[in-house]
């Protein structure tokens, strides 16, 4: 935050947060592009959640990729997935058309969850992130992604109650530098020198650093569970097929499964 205290920031480098996320689901080329694009993303947001929220950034579109859910946390734990298509040719960026949704939830169970859904209105998903910020959280916000195969950095910064437009006019400036800036980044930079190069000669403070961690939160317990759900008959025929059940993560492509003692035991 600025020493005035008018303008605030979070600067995110998951690099290798995004490498093990798309790891899990052997993404490659434009794919793994966009599911580290999301990631950064949700974490953007989540930084400045509420203690123990949750933070599940849903994005559907017409590009390459159809549908992106990521899951992020204000402790820095975040997973994720990516459902792929045909793309439709358009001139719009690379989500295409569709809507984006946000949604916040406490970690533990009760409380009402709060969701904000915006329309794609780019396809790009930084200027998109901008626009939700600006549509459901009603906060002047700008937000800016990068991703390269080595890379995986993201910003965004907001104008607090007690900004003006002088400020307002400060930050346009910083923001206009940033393209060349990330030009000569390398996958190493401290997210710090990205916070620099926005609040160029104003002096800030770092309140807090995070570690980010690639988590997924599936379990075995939590797989058996999905399969009481399925019902009984549903599994006596999986056992008849199969021998065993099988449930499989979508976020980090983890396979769990029972065989057909332990299912007749939990059935």
């Amino acid at each position: 935050m600025t020493a005035q205290g008018t303008i605030r920031a979070v600067a995110i480098q998951a690099t290798e947060v995004a490498d093990v996320i798309c790891g899990w689901h052997r993404l490659q080329g434009a794919a793994r592009d966009r599911l580290s694009e999301a990631v950064v993303a949700a974490l953007c947001v989540a930084a400045y959640g509420k203690s123990e929220e949750h933070v599940n950034l849903n994005i559907r579109g017409t590009g390459l990729i159809r549908q992106a859910i990521v899951d992020a946390t204000t402790e820095g734990r975040v997973r994720g997935y990516v459902i792929q298509g045909e793309p439709i040719s358009d001139d719009r960026g690379p989500w295409g058309e569709g809507l984006l949704a946000v949604l916040r939830s406490k970690s533990n169970v009760g409380g009402t969850p709060y969701i904000g859904t915006v329309p794609l209105l780019t396809g790009f998903l930084a200027k998109d992130m901008t626009y939700y910020w600006h549509q459901s959280e009603q906060v002047p916000t700008a937000v800016g992604l990068t991703v390269r195969p080595d890379r995986a950095y993201g910003f965004l910064i907001q104008a607090v109650p007690g900004c003006n437009e002088a400020d307002l006019a400060w930050i346009e400036q910083g923001l206009k530098s940033m393209p060349e800036y990330i030009e000569t980044m390398d996958s190493g930079t401290d997210p710090v020198h990205l916070l620099s190069q926005l609040f160029l000669d104003r002096p800030f403070t770092i309140l807090e650093r995070r570690t980010l961690e690639a988590k997924c939160e599936c379990s075995m317990d939590r797989a058996e569970r999905v399969l009481k759900l399925v019902g009984s008959k549903e599994v006596d025929v999986m056992i008849q097929m199969d021998q065993f059940a099988s449930v499989t993560c979508d976020f980090c492509s983890t396979e769990y499964r029972v065989d057909l003692i332990e299912l007749r035991q939990k059935f």
